[in-house]
């Protein structure tokens, strides 16, 4: 994909999502087997940078260290941020050279981490 126009065009050919007023991203909630359900952020980031961003929980709630400490961490393409009062799993794809599959990969391996981060930490399912 060259452009985020070319990624949000994939995005909604994929995916049940809205999207941001001013164009600049979208999100979308995925819904688990067992009830659970994570949101998802994929934002365009500067113009040659996609971002997909999960949260976790607001920052006064989330243990820094437990997070840090996260068998998640190694395991899933990202990291964690926090914007907004908000701590979040996150990865950053160049957007020339994002692929469909590589798109689809990395936003299931950012909710699956996110979500399973929440659950360590006993936030509940509020994101």
């Amino acid at each position: 994909m060259a452009t985020w126009n070319d990624v949000k065009g994939y995005l909604k050919g994929q995916y049940n999502l809205q999207e941001f007023p001013d164009g600049s991203g979208v999100k979308m909630v995925f819904e688990y087997d067992d009830g659970r359900s994570q949101l998802v952020f994929v934002t365009d980031a500067n113009g040659s940078w996609v971002t997909v961003a999960s949260a976790i929980g607001p920052q006064e709630k989330v243990d820094a260290n437990k997070v840090l400490n996260s068998a998640w961490l190694s395991s899933a393409p990202g990291g964690i941020t926090s914007l907004g009062g908000l701590v979040l799993f996150q990865c950053t794809l160049y957007t020339d050279a994002i692929q469909g599959p590589e798109l689809t990969e990395a936003i299931r391996a950012v909710a699956i981490a996110a979500d399973e981060i929440e659950k360590e930490l006993g936030l509940g399912d509020d994101w």
